[in-house]
């Protein structure tokens, strides 16, 4: 007996580090939700330094969750512990990975991590294996639940950043505003606030002493950030907000409802999703998302619904260059938000045409 204590002993000391990364499995959703960035890739290259293994890996395409979205063929970086004991990452070059990525500490742009117990794990294998999914997720689903699952983390902060049209500090687009008095040599008074018996800020005379776009061909507005009884909230072209009185101006044309049926283009404050109904059922993603070329890409806006208040657009995403005199492709139909994460308007449109 006196042997077997020490040999019992002995066991559990070196079973111990084998045994130090067992988790329980999540479902996909739970690793999405946890994660800081959510990516997939191929690994190319591997390194270890200071302790640690450096993955160097190319995405297959745009990344699903982080800020700011990485585009598809962009290289991504992330560390890993050496060992799989503490629950590093195996590395098998060519093999693509679904990354669940958090930075290692709590400093701005720190270094992303991965760790086998926080879903990073190999989906194809390099050498023609079966693919690997989730205990939720077969592997054949899995890029299109992150799809699914990226779209919907877009439309909660959609839902969360979206204008306030009728709140007196809304400071996103609602719409263009004609100012009447403007096209006939005249003037309109700007206010700090909606009181008339306030001194006007300023006499506006030209469009160019404010934010102005074209709502038509040589037809300026200027842009409405609130509409509230009898007052519109405007902005200088200092960046001054200020109020005119409704009554002095002309015809308002909010947005989303002027950008339909247009010449339109997707603004960069799209996030790359359609949707087969209005925020509803798995999204297209357009692999041109986080590209940052600044391309207006070409649609057709058809229709505007609103959903629980919030407006969806009805669009047909379109191929080549809409001016060329050649039929353009259709790339995707069906829904997009009217807003972007950020509040700005996700279509917009060319005033003066091709």
């Amino acid at each position: 007996m006196r042997r077997v204590i020490p040999a019992l002993a002995v066991l559990l000391l070196y079973a111990t580090p084998a045994d130090a990364c067992r988790c329980a499995q999540r479902n996909l959703a739970e690793y999405f939700n946890d994660a800081n960035t959510v990516a997939v890739g191929a690994l190319v290259e591997t390194e270890v330094r200071d302790g640690l293994r450096y993955l160097h890996f190319d995405l297959a395409g745009p990344s699903y969750k982080g800020t700011p979205l990485r585009a598809a063929g962009s290289r991504l970086t992330v560390t890993t512990n050496t060992d799989s004991a503490s629950c590093g990452i195996h590395p098998e070059i060519s093999a693509i990975y679904v990354l669940f990525a958090y930075p290692s500490d709590d400093k701005q742009g720190s270094q992303l991590h991965v760790d086998s117990c926080n879903g990073t794990r190999v989906h194809l294998p390099a050498h023609g294996e079966e693919p690997i999914g989730y205990q939720d997720v077969p592997a054949r689903f899995v890029a299109r639940q992150l799809n699914g699952l990226a779209g919907m983390n877009v439309l909660r902060e959609v839902s969360a950043n979206a204008p306030r049209p009728h709140s007196a500090d809304n400071e996103r687009l609602i719409g263009l505003l004609d100012l009447a008095p403007l096209a006939h040599g005249g003037h309109v008074d700007v206010y700090p606030a909606p009181d008339a018996t306030l001194q006007p800020l300023a006499r506006i005379a030209d469009y160019a002493a404010l934010e102005s776009r074209e709502y038509s061909y040589e037809q300026p507005g200027t842009v409405v950030y609130a509409a509230i009884p009898d007052w519109y909230r405007l902005k200088l072209a200092d960046g001054c907000f200020v109020w005119v009185k409704a009554a002095e101006t002309g015809t308002f044309f909010s947005y989303p409802e002027l950008a339909i049926n247009r010449l339109n283009y997707l603004t960069d404050a799209w996030a790359g999703f359609v949707w087969p109904e209005p925020g509803a059922g798995l999204p297209y993603r357009d692999p041109r998302v986080a590209v940052n070329d600044a391309a207006e890409y070409p649609v057709e806006v058809h229709e505007m619904v609103l959903v629980g208040g919030m407006p969806f657009l009805r669009v047909t995403v379109l191929k080549g260059d809409v001016c060329s005199g050649n039929e353009p492709g259709v790339r995707a139909t069906g829904w997009i938000p009217a807003f972007g994460v950020d509040g700005e308007a996700t279509t917009w449109f060319w005033s003066r045409g091709c």
